[in-house]
């Protein structure tokens, strides 16, 4: 996972961004495309199940 906050200028020098449905504010860049995939997440489960 990649965190906007942390990684700004990746961000900003992407054409679209993806955030994970997780409810979290995130930064906002204008002129870019924005997905929300609604990811159920991972705490808690095997590494099996992930993949």
């Amino acid at each position: 996972m990649i965190c906007i906050d942390e990684r700004r200028g990746t961000a900003a020098a992407s054409d679209v961004v993806i955030t994970m449905g997780c409810g979290d504010t995130c930064p906002v860049f204008p002129g870019k495309r924005y997905l929300d995939w609604q990811l159920e997440d991972p705490a808690g489960l095997v590494a099996e199940l992930l993949g």
